[in-house]
């Protein structure tokens, strides 16, 4: 079995997690370990308020993939919490 240690559970340490257990090259699941000082995606990851928005720019347009990112976004949070 494949051990992985994460530092950090923010967006990008909870990205990484969930990516490792589906990524179908390995066979078998490997045991992952998070390690964050405050609770899940409190750290820096929580305090980015507005910074993840499908509409960005000056005229407000929709950005390419935006709505894949934020339901893709959703679905990882679902999974972390």
């Amino acid at each position: 079995m494949r051990k992985t240690a994460i530092i950090g559970a923010g967006f990008a340490g909870l990205a990484i997690a969930w990516q490792l257990l589906n990524n179908e090259e390995f066979p078998d699941q490997p045991q992952i370990t998070l390690f964050e000082f405050r609770k899940f995606g409190q750290g820096a990851s929580g305090k980015a308020v507005g910074l993840l928005h499908p509409f960005t720019g000056p005229h407000a347009k929709l950005n390419a993939l935006g709505n894949e990112g934020m339901q893709a976004t959703a679905e990882l949070l679902n999974v972390a919490t």
